[in-house]
């Protein structure tokens, strides 16, 4: 069996400098996930402020369109009603083909004298 060779002194520097090198990358990683973690913080905060303001809007524009829908619902109801009065006045007011006839030959006889 091999004994285990002593590290000189050049070569526990060279560890330790190796070592000391990814300390400070590791350090610098570190620091920099903590700003890209703090960066990503406030844009969910921010987006959640618009998320919020874009929701109140929405509701906004939800309730007056609703209405809106509510007034043109009341509209119609009067207009279908109006209708159905005209219809009913008319129904009450036609006459009949016949009736119409008759009608036609009396002006007919009139205009006749008229013309005489």
């Amino acid at each position: 069996m091999k004994k285990p060779r002593k590290r000189s002194t050049e070569d526990k520097r060279a560890i330790f400098e190796t070592r000391d090198q990814y300390t400070v990358v590791l350090e610098d990683v570190r620091s920099q996930f903590k700003i890209f973690g703090e960066a990503l913080a406030m844009t969910r905060e921010s987006l959640g402020l618009r998320i919020d303001d874009l929701r109140n809007e929405m509701h906004k524009e939800f309730a007056l369109i609703h209405l809106t829908l509510e007034q043109h619902g009341q509209r119609i109801a009067q207009l279908e009603h109006a209708n159905l009065e005209l219809l009913k006045e008319i129904r009450e007011n036609t006459i009949s083909r016949s009736e119409f006839e008759e009608l036609r030959a009396k002006v007919r006889q009139l205009e006749s004298k008229l013309s005489e």
